[in-house]
This record gives C-alpha cells, sequence and structure tokens, in this order.
C-alpha cells in the first residue's frame, strides 16, 4: 500500500510538469488599485460578473492526467482526477487572512472581518483557538514567527493598522473558557507596536528580531520585534501603494515589495539609503509576490493573471507562467507555491477556479473547480490561497462571495486522496 501510494506520487507529479501543452498567455490592461483598497474596507461595488469558463481540456478530471502506472495502485488511492474539496470549520467567522504554522504542522492561523484571530486544526476540521477579540476592523495581515522558542507567537495586523502580538496557547485555553462560560484567564504580557496606517501587510524576519509592514501607502516600516520601536523608514520607494512585502524564509536582512506601480523590489536592511537590490516591472500592477521555499526565487502575481518568477540572486527573469487572462481590471490575482516548490498555484477575484504550474518550466497542468453549488458560480470568487508547508499535493483557499451575500469560508483541496 504504501509503495503504491509513492507511485501515484511520482507519477502524478510527472504528469503534473509534463502532462499538457502549452497556452498562450495575454493579458489586459493594468486596473487601478483603489478598487482594490474599497473592497478591503467592504465599500466597493459589486464586480461585474466573469465569463463563465468551461473545464475544457486543462481541468484536473481531463484524460491527460489519467496514466496507466496509477492502475496499480487504484485500490488503496482514490482517482486523483478528482480533488477532494473539504470545507474547513471556522464556526460562524468570516475569514480574511491565513497561514498555516511552520511549526505545527496541524495547526492554521485566520484572521476575520470582525477582528478576531481564530486558530484552527485543519487535520481533524475543527476551531481549536481564539484571540475574542472582536471589532469592525478585519484582520489582512497575520504571520507566524520562526524561531523554535518562538513557534507559538503570531503577530497581526488590522485595517487601521493596529499590530497585535498574539498567542497560540491563550487563544486555545481562552476559547476553551468561552465555551464553558468562564471568565478567560489573562492575555499574557505583549509590547505594543506604533500604529501603521492603512495597513495590508506585514512580515517578520527569519531571526524574529524585526518585521516589516506595507500598506496603502508608498514607503514602508521595519520594527524591532522585542522592543516595539520603529528602527528604519522606507520613504517613497514605491510610487503607488505597496500590498504585499516578504521576507526571505533564511535571511534575516533581505525583503522584496510589490506595489501597484507595476514595480517589484528586492532590499537589504543593510545597505543605507533608499536604493534596491534591484528592481524589475510587471505589465500591470503587482498584487503579490513571495520567495521560494528555498528563497532562489521569487514569484510575483499581477493584475488578471500575470504570473512572473524571477531569480531571487539578481532579479534575471526566469519565466512567465502561461497563464489565461480573464481580460478583467478588476481580476487580482494571487500565486503560491505549493509541494516544496515545485509548483504553483494561482486565483483571482474573478474566478472560482484553481489553476496549478509546473514551477520550473511554467506549464499550466490543471486547474481545480471549487464551485460546490452551480448557483453560486457566478458570485463565487479566489481571494486567497496557501500550499500546505506539510502535504505536498493540498493546499488552501480562502473563498468570498461578490456580492457579500454569504461569508467567505476556507476550503481545503486534496489533489490525492
Amino acid at each position: 500500500r504504501t509503495r503504491a501510494r509513492s507511485v501515484v506520487r511520482m507519477k502524478f507529479e510527472d504528469a503534473m510538469c509534463y502532462g499538457h501543452s502549452r497556452v498562450q498567455a495575454k493579458s489586459p490592461y493594468d486596473g487601478a488599485s483603489s478598487m482594490l483598497m474599497k473592497r478591503e474596507h467592504g465599500l466597493a461595488p459589486p464586480l461585474s460578473p466573469a465569463a463563465p469558463s468551461s473545464p475544457g481540456p486543462h481541468s484536473l478530471s481531463a484524460r491527460a492526467f489519467a496514466s496507466p502506472h496509477r492502475v496499480s495502485a487504484i485500490n488503496c488511492v482514490k482517482s486523483i482526477d478528482r480533488p477532494r474539496l473539504i470545507p474547513l470549520s471556522t464556526d460562524m467567522d468570516s475569514p480574511r487572512q491565513f497561514e498555516y504554522s511552520p511549526h505545527h504542522p496541524e495547526y492554521l492561523a485566520y484572521g476575520t472581518t470582525s477582528g478576531e484571530v481564530g486558530l484552527l486544526n485543519h487535520e481533524r476540521n475543527k476551531k481549536v483557538g481564539s484571540s475574542g477579540r472582536l471589532n469592525e476592523h478585519s484582520v489582512l495581515a497575520l504571520c507566524w514567527l520562526n524561531t523554535p522558542g518562538n513557534a507559538h507567537r503570531i503577530l497581526t495586523g488590522n485595517s487601521i493598522g493596529e499590530i497585535e502580538l498574539e498567542d497560540m496557547h491563550h487563544m486555545k485555553q481562552a476559547f476553551i473558557d468561552r465555551n464553558a462560560s468562564v471568565r478567560p484567564s489573562p492575555r499574557p504580557p505583549s509590547p505594543r507596536y506604533p500604529p501603521f496606517a492603512d495597513l495590508t501587510s506585514l512580515h517578520v524576519n527569519s531571526a524574529d528580531s524585526h518585521f516589516i509592514t506595507s500598506g496603502y501607502q508608498t514607503h514602508v516600516l521595519l520594527y524591532d520585534l522585542g522592543t516595539a520601536q520603529i528602527v528604519r523608514a522606507f520613504d517613497n520607494i514605491h510610487t503607488k501603494h505597496i500590498n504585499v512585502i516578504k521576507f526571505a524564509h533564511s535571511d534575516p536582512n533581505m525583503f522584496v515589495t510589490s506595489s501597484f506601480d507595476r514595480e517589484v523590489k528586492m532590499w537589504d536592511v543593510r545597505q543605507p539609503g533608499h536604493t534596491p537590490v534591484f528592481a524589475r516591472r510587471s505589465l500591470h500592477g503587482n498584487v503579490m509576490v513571495v520567495f521560494s521555499p528555498d528563497d532562489r526565487k521569487i514569484l510575483v502575481s499581477a493584475v488578471d493573471n500575470e504570473v512572473i518568477q524571477y531569480e531571487a540572486l539578481d532579479g534575471r527573469l526566469h519565466l512567465r507562467f502561461e497563464t489565461r487572462p480573464c481580460n478583467s481590471l478588476e481580476n487580482y490575482t494571487r500565486s503560491y507555491y505549493m509541494n516544496g516548490g515545485r509548483h504553483v498555484i494561482s486565483g483571482g477575484c474573478k474566478e472560482s477556479r484553481v489553476k496549478i504550474y509546473c514551477a520550473r518550466e511554467g506549464r499550466f497542468v490543471g486547474e481545480v473547480d471549487l464551485t460546490r453549488d452551480p448557483m453560486l458560480s457566478q458570485s463565487l470568487y479566489v481571494q486567497s490561497l496557501r500550499g500546505d508547508p506539510t502535504h505536498p499535493f493540498e493546499f488552501t483557499v480562502l473563498l468570498s462571495h461578490n456580492p457579500m451575500i454569504y461569508r467567505s469560508h476556507l476550503m481545503k483541496v486534496a489533489l490525492i486522496r
């Protein structure tokens, strides 16, 4: 049984990188970042409906994924042509952002539109912790700390720039106390960080010594995590708002910024002044950027399915992914690594499907339709997504509706059953 499962995994990965023909990619005109800001605060009008898409030859249920090598293992592994969709239980919460824990593989933290930070055991599909904070300010950014001594801590930021350091152990106990209708235990002491107005992103470096923030501003701030002091401001480093900022996984000094001015820039905190290590320009406004798990590449996602991969060392173009645009100025695309960096998952806010690409060659190899109810296919869209760092062929998607007639929810996808 174990050997058969291993064979299926290897053949499935081969099919994902080499099983499909190339697809022409063509991107539309760039959209404005003001619409995105309004949507973050729930002020934007409904998006125009996206053109319906059919599964076509690139669906994960297509015959291209059928492999004779799977036949011998079919009794112990169900068909990989039909990914398993698992709605994750977050009680009555409406998630707005989430992150897997790098040290506790069973846990996933999420921030909500009501200001709460929740803790979910996604392997048992059960909510197990809560910060207990409730207000009208959405949690737009959160980041688990990295070192073993801080593995239980989560840094969060909301839409008005308030930054809090949560404790996983306290969240679990507070959740137990609340369900037992007893007075919750006092919160552990936490630094009081200066706020960052209109925050959209924050990230902690690999040493847990500093973190950095960005948002609807043209500058970013570097904080000392322990003293809660701002130690450096990178002023006017972009001409439009900086939607996402990320530190490298292993180097505590290197970080990258992505902005709606169409530029992505690499920075070294040890260098004086405001000159980036390198800068690269996309065709459209950049929505997201991440480092590959080994820090050798950076993955840039721009408006309407423009997905590009650069060498992190010097910014050389590695490849442009074979994406297919929706021809919408409102299709804010987000992409992330999966399977240890071998594959890339990508989705946009005009689509209810997640596309999968080979990170080595940029080939489009399949997609997962996340619509469980055909009546909701026009309103459902991908707001965010993350690859599971522990399970190679699993990822989780944050799904929302437009108009917001239903709560947003988290959906786990298992490509191999």
